[in-house]
């Protein structure tokens, strides 16, 4: 049985992720630098604001059509658009590759708790601090992504890896570079994207500027160190958004599905689950991935050894 999964989605999912973060990159570009203001921010923490001002405009075009999407694909959106989402998976892949401990037990509820309060800090202070030009920015997180996606991943490059897998690995890097980019900036001004006229040299050797890099990455890393993807689970108000509209039922939603394939209960596929899912009680028991905690990153589908998972609109007739 062909899979349709491993055999056409890999390329797409890339050309989604990386569409999705360069058209974020460019709007920020005609926003800032061309001064198209009536596009309107892309900031998700404006689109609440534009909503409860009864505004129709770009941002809110955008977001919605990203609640739409819930309808055929699930939160989808979570695994193949949000950069956040993908930061943390990069951090992940590092911590896995050299051995780094997760923080369990107390010491992890109180440091989940400490992260919980500070992510939110951005909002409260609204601070307006000036943000480094464009281009030397994007040079350094861009040979920063991709040296950390060629350290972690050479070895991969050259066995015969699964395709899907590898597609997937390397849009999260890719994804990474963008939230990076992102990443720094809520320390400075919220989640709104903003360029200036400052040179980033002068601003990032400065100690303030080495402090917001070092706040900006190290609180990344420790949150993925508490557990993985903790700010989908946790923070993020558009993830719990996401989960709710993922719960409507609807016949044509594309879900993890069980092919006609033995499934051998390796336990891969809730290894391998970024939100912590019991893949394999679902699937066994429903024939598909339910929970609305899915985020459709098909690690579960890449992973399988014996071709068990497909993302499919539709349960397949076994035996096809």
């Amino acid at each position: 049985m062909q899979l349709l999964t491993k055999k056409k989605l890999p390329q797409r999912l890339l050309i989604t992720q990386i569409s999705i973060y360069g058209f974020i990159i460019l709007h920020s570009i005609a926003w800032h630098v061309f001064g198209l203001h009536f596009l309107t921010k892309l900031c998700p923490g404006k689109f609440a604001l534009h909503m409860g001002n009864l505004e129709f405009n770009f941002n809110v075009v955008f977001w919605g059509l990203v609640f739409i999407s819930t309808l055929f694909v699930g939160r989808a959106f979570c695994s193949w658009g949000c950069m956040f989402g993908a930061y943390q998976d990069m951090v992940e892949r590092v911590f896995v590759k050299f051995k780094i401990q997760r923080i369990k037990g107390k010491t992890g509820a109180w440091i989940g708790g400490i992260l919980i309060v500070i992510s939110g800090l951005p909002f409260l202070l609204e601070r307006t601090l000036p943000w480094p030009a464009m281009f030397w920015f994007l040079v350094m997180v861009i040979i920063a992504g991709v040296s950390a996606w060629w350290i972690v991943e050479r070895k991969s490059l050259k066995r015969n890896v699964n395709t899907l897998a590898r597609y997937i690995l390397l849009a999260q890097f890719l994804g990474g570079i963008v939230a990076s980019w992102i990443l720094l900036n809520v320390f400075q001004k919220g989640f709104s994207l903003a360029f200036d006229k400052y040179g980033v040299l002068d601003d990032y050797l400065s100690s303030t500027g080495v402090a917001v890099v070092i706040l900006g990455f190290g609180l990344a890393a420790l949150a993925v160190a508490v557990e993985k993807r903790f700010f989908c689970k946790h923070v993020c108000p558009y993830g719990l958004l996401l989960r709710f509209l993922s719960a409507i039922p609807f016949s044509k939603r594309r879900k993890v599905r069980k092919t006609g394939e033995q499934c051998i209960e390796c336990s891969r596929c809730n290894k391998s689950c970024p939100m912590g899912i019991d893949a394999m009680e679902e699937i066994t028991k429903y024939g598909m991935i339910k929970s609305p905690e899915c985020i459709h990153c098909l690690r579960c589908v890449a992973i399988c050894p014996k071709n068990a998972l497909d993302f499919l609109g539709k349960q397949p007739a076994f035996g096809a």
